[in-house]
C-alpha cells in the first residue's frame, strides 16, 4: 500500500490538479474556452477605456482588436499552457514533486510573455513583482518567521515617496510614466526649471480678476438667493486675490503667492480624490440599486471617500508647503528639500494605507534606478530581463497558489479563479495537507470527481486504495 504521506507524489493528474476532468486534453480544453473569454473581455475593456482616456478620442477599431486579441492570446496561453505542462511533467517524471507547480508555471509564463507587446513587458513584469514580494511577506508572517512592523506601508511609501521626489527635482533621473504621474501630483513647478515646458515657465496663473462683476439694470429684481450667491461671488473673488498678492519666494517657479499655491493644489486634490473613490464605490453599488436605492447615497458618504481625498489633498499641501519653507529659511533651492518634503509628505498615506501601493511605488522607483544605471554603465544589461522576471514571479505566485492560496492578494485569487472557470480551487490540496503550508484552510474539503471509476489511487471520499480494499488516508 502507499503510504499516504506519499500518495501525492505518485497519483495521477486527475486525482491532484485537473479533479473536474479525468482528461488531460479536456481538462487543457476546458481552461482554454474560460480563460481566453475571460481575457477577451478584459482586454477589450482596458484598452477601449485607456484609448479613450489617454488619446482623447475614439481608437483605430483595427490597433484595437490587434491588442485586445495579442493580449487575450497572451494571458489565455499562460493558462492553458501552465496546465498542459502540470500534465506533460507528470507524464515525463513518473511522479509529483514539491516543484510541480513551480516549474510548469515557469515555463508557461516565459512562453506567453513572448507572445506579448514588448512595450507591456515591463509593466507586466514589475506588477508580478510587486505580487511576488506581497506573497513572500505574507508567508513569512503567517509562518512567524518575521514579525509585522506597525505601519509598515507608511514607512516604506514615506520612503519611496523621499526617494522619488528627490529624482524629480534632481531631473532625468525617472522613467517618463513615473515622471508624468509625479508632474499630475506634485505639479511640474516642483521640476528643474530647466526640464519645464516653456508654456508652464511663461504661464501666468494670477490672471483672475479680482474686482466685483457690475450688477446690470436686469438684474435689479433679483432673488434673495441670487443676491447672496453674488456677494458670496465677490468675496471670495477677493479672498483668492488676497492670497495671490501675499509674498513668495524669488527661487519658487510658481506665478501666484506660496499660500496660494499650496491651498489651490491641496482642495483640487481634495475633490479629485473623493470624486475618484465616490465614482468607485456607485460603480460597485450599481449592480443592487434596483433592490436597495439607498446605497447610491451610502456610496457617496462612505469614509473611504475622504480617506482617499484627505491622502492626496495632504500629500500635495506638505510637500508645496515644506518646499517653499525650505527655500525661505535657506535662501536656496535643493534637491534635498524634495528629500525632506517627500518624506513628510508620504505620512499621509496613513489615511490610505494600501500595502499594494507602497510595494508598486517602491518597485517602480527601483526600476527607474535600473534603468538609470544601465544607461550609465554602471549596472549590466540582461538580456530578457523583463521575461525572466515576469516568468519567476509569475511561477512564484501560481505555485502558492496550489499550496497556500490564502496569502495571495484576495483580488489576484479571484482573478486566478475567473481566468480558469475557477478551476484553479477545485484542486485536490488535501492530498498536500501534510506539507505544512496550511493548503486546505480556503479549501477544506475533497473536490467532487465527476469520474469515479478513473481513479487509481483515490476514491471520492478521500479513501486510499490498495486492490478492492479501500483504507482511509
Amino acid at each position: 500500500m502507499v503510504a499516504p504521506s506519499k500518495l501525492w507524489q505518485v497519483c495521477s493528474c486527475y486525482e491532484m490538479c485537473h479533479c473536474w476532468n479525468p482528461s488531460c486534453i479536456g481538462a487543457s480544453w476546458d481552461i482554454a474556452k474560460a480563460s481566453w473569454r475571460y481575457s477577451f473581455r478584459t482586454y477589450l475593456i482596458f484598452y477601449t477605456v485607456s484609448s479613450l482616456i489617454f488619446h482623447k478620442g475614439i481608437p483605430s477599431l483595427r490597433h484595437l482588436l490587434v491588442d485586445v486579441l495579442r493580449s487575450s492570446n497572451f494571458l489565455a496561453c499562460n493558462a492553458i499552457v501552465f496546465i498542459s505542462s502540470i500534465c506533460a511533467f507528470r507524464q515525463v517524471l513518473g511522479r509529483f514533486f514539491r516543484w510541480f507547480v513551480w516549474g510548469p508555471a515557469c515555463v508557461a509564463s516565459a512562453v506567453a510573455i513572448s507572445m506579448e507587446k514588448k512595450s507591456r513587458r515591463a509593466p507586466l513584469a514589475l506588477y508580478m513583482v510587486t505580487l511576488a514580494i506581497e506573497l513572500l511577506i505574507n508567508i513569512f508572517l503567517s509562518r512567524g518567521w518575521v514579525k509585522p512592523i506597525k505601519y509598515g506601508e507608511v514607512i516604506l511609501f514615506s520612503v519611496s515617496s523621499a526617494v522619488a521626489l528627490f529624482l524629480f527635482r534632481y531631473g532625468n533621473m525617472l522613467k517618463r510614466d513615473s515622471l508624468s504621474a509625479l508632474k499630475l501630483l506634485v505639479g511640474v513647478q516642483e521640476m528643474p526649471a530647466e526640464l519645464q515646458p516653456d508654456e508652464v515657465r511663461l504661464q501666468v496663473t494670477g490672471n483672475e480678476k479680482g474686482s466685483p462683476r457690475e450688477v446690470s439694470p436686469t438684474l435689479q429684481r433679483q432673488t434673495f438667493l441670487s443676491a447672496l450667491r453674488e456677494t458670496l461671488n465677490s468675496k471670495c473673488l477677493q479672498l483668492v486675490n488676497w492670497l495671490k498678492s501675499l509674498h513668495k519666494h524669488r527661487l519658487c517657479q510658481h506665478q501666484s503667492s506660496c499660500m496660494y499655491y499650496v491651498l489651490q493644489a491641496s482642495i483640487r486634490k481634495f475633490a479629485v480624490g473623493y470624486a475618484v473613490q465616490a465614482a468607485l464605490n456607485l460603480l460597485r453599488a450599481l449592480p443592487r440599486v434596483t433592490t436597495r436605492p439607498g446605497l447610491l447615497v451610502q456610496a457617496l458618504v462612505r469614509q473611504d471617500n475622504f480617506g482617499l481625498a484627505l491622502f492626496l489633498s495632504l500629500f500635495v499641501g506638505i510637500f508645496r508647503s515644506l518646499s517653499c519653507l525650505l527655500r525661505w529659511l535657506r535662501n536656496k533651492d535643493s534637491p534635498l528639500h524634495a528629500l525632506i518634503a517627500g518624506g513628510a509628505a508620504g505620512v499621509s498615506s496613513i489615511f490610505y494605507r494600501s500595502t499594494t501601493i507602497s510595494l508598486y511605488f517602491a518597485s517602480k522607483i527601483i526600476e527607474s534606478l535600473l534603468i538609470k544605471g544601465q544607461q550609465q554603465g554602471v549596472i549590466p544589461v540582461i538580456p530578457h530581463a523583463q521575461s525572466i522576471v515576469y516568468a519567476l514571479s509569475t511561477a512564484t505566485v501560481l505555485h502558492a497558489g496550489a499550496y497556500e492560496p490564502h496569502n495571495i492578494r484576495p483580488a489576484y485569487w479571484k482573478f486566478l479563479l475567473d481566468l480558469t472557470g475557477d478551476n484553479f480551487g477545485k484542486m485536490n490540496r488535501m492530498l498536500i495537507a501534510h506539507l505544512g503550508t496550511d493548503s486546505t484552510r480556503i479549501y477544506p474539503d475533497w473536490p467532487t470527481y465527476p469520474d469515479v471509476s478513473k481513479l487509481r489511487l483515490v476514491d471520492k471520499d478521500g479513501m486510499c486504495v490498495e486492490s478492492l480494499q479501500p483504507k482511509r488516508l
